[in-house]
């Protein structure tokens, strides 16, 4: 899951989820993809599905308060629903017309029950056409990890800085 400030139009957030290559085990390449997609928001923002433009795939649904099986409960649930949906590779939308929400708006944990111990989720996605050991071919996967951005700059820093110094080290030695 990528979210960013849009490029295109000024104010938006944009999502892109998207399955990475090999990531899964798939059992039926035709109906391998996002069945549908859980998302939260932050208390402080009012966001409508009236906000949510999705861009690709057309004719998904919009729901409130959904469940993602033991993953917990989440805001907003995205699907794509009904027999002809074959699921996605990816999934682009956009969040329009929120005033003062940001990129960390959309970085919040899942709600989990109190009878079901564990942690909560910043995502989840159901996934179809898998080649599961239980059998069956359609389940959830979710997220609990975000990378800031500060950390990666730094691991980017520090290892240009070990590059330049080995360059220095053969430039002395030749």
């Amino acid at each position: 899951v990528t979210i960013s400030d849009s490029t295109t139009i000024a104010g938006n957030i944009d999502f892109k989820v998207e399955i990475l290559p090999g990531a899964f085990p798939v059992k039926n390449k035709k109906k391998f993809g996002i069945k549908s997609f859980f998302f939260n928001f932050g208390k402080g923002i009012k966001v409508t599905k009236k906000n949510i433009l999705i861009d690709n795939p057309p004719k998904w649904k919009k729901k409130f308060n959904k469940r993602a099986d033991g993953f917990g409960k989440f805001k907003f649930q995205l699907a794509g629903f009904g027999k002809k949906n074959k699921g996605t590779q990816v999934l682009n939308f956009s969040i329009a017309g929120v005033h003062g929400d940001t990129i960390g708006d959309y970085a919040k944990l899942s709600k989990t029950s109190k009878k079901k111990k564990g942690t909560g989720q910043f995502f989840a996605a159901k996934i179809a056409g898998l080649k599961l050991k239980k059998g069956g071919s359609n389940d959830f996967v979710a997220g609990s990890t975000v990378v800031p951005v500060p950390a990666a700059v730094w691991l980017f820093g520090s290892g240009l800085l070990g590059v330049i110094a080995v360059s220095r080290k053969k430039k002395k030695a030749a």
